[in-house]
């Protein structure tokens, strides 16, 4: 059985500072040992989420990007909460390969009233063929200010391009069942959530939304370094046996999913 990690971040260890400044690192050497990192974890291939936009807008960092044309590594980029040169941005990272979005609603404190900006920026983005993914993990003190599922749904009811749910909502999953069960245009990627989620009822209910929405619009994600890629393959494979997925829906989570959004975004 292939596997491919649909949420994986450049950092060998666990530090969102590092995440955040990628820019100050060698960015061909990071790529290239997170592409050995991969190979030597089994991986396929794997969808690599880049949480510093400097890594597009600086552009001594942005030459030195255009060189890292990994084969099993494919490229999606935070969006900027605010920045005048939006346009510019998204066209850059598209020549450079990257095929894809994601937003921190968290992180960049996105209440409902910047939500037109967002769409806007999905629409832009949705033109150059991208994929967008909405961080909907449940945790912070922001919880009550902010809404990412809200925000997703809102992205998501407006554009036909897909929208990832990263994290499957976490203990809003049965929010995110709902959503996805009224727009087909939603998947969910298990990062992060089957390890931190395992003792909790929320497992259960991330199998029963698995079983309602459909095998074939959920992606295995290890969210690492946070969570080890080996330690989120074995997670996974136990949550769904003990659930019991039938052999082709572990395929179509582990492998077949991603696979059909590389081909169809990064392929292209």
């Amino acid at each position: 059985m292939g596997i491919i990690d649909a949420h994986l971040h450049v950092m060998e260890h666990p530090s969102l500072d590092g995440e955040f400044n990628l820019a100050k690192l060698d960015i061909f050497k990071a790529f290239r040992n997170l592409s050995m990192r991969v190979a030597d974890a089994g991986l396929d291939k794997a969808i690599v989420h880049i949480l510093d936009e400097k890594v597009i807008m600086d552009e001594s960092v942005y030459n030195s990007f255009l060189k890292c044309n990994n084969q099993n590594l494919f490229f999606s980029i935070r969006l900027p909460s605010n920045i005048d040169n939006l346009e510019e941005f998204l066209q850059k990272a598209n020549i450079s390969g990257i095929r894809g979005i994601k937003i921190l609603p968290y992180e960049d404190y996105i209440t409902e009233d910047k939500y037109d900006y967002y769409l806007y920026a999905c629409k832009m983005a949705e033109k150059l063929g991208f994929i967008i993914t909405v961080c909907c993990t449940y945790g912070s003190k922001y919880i009550y200010e902010v809404n990412n599922l809200a925000l997703a749904k809102h992205i998501a009811d407006n554009v036909n391009t897909t929208v990832v749910l990263a994290h499957a909502g976490g203990a809003r999953v049965l929010d995110a069942m709902s959503i996805a069960l009224d727009l087909d245009n939603i998947m969910m990627d298990l990062a992060f959530s089957l390890s931190y989620w395992k003792e909790s009822t929320v497992i259960q209910d991330i199998a029963f939304c698995i079983k309602k929405v459909g095998a074939e619009r959920f992606l295995f994600g290890s969210d690492g370094p946070h969570i080890g890629i080996e330690e989120a393959i074995n997670v996974a494979d136990t949550f769904l046996d003990a659930n019991n997925f039938l052999v082709e829906d572990k395929n179509k989570i582990f492998y077949e999913n991603a696979q059909n959004l590389v081909e169809k975004f990064w392929k292209a």
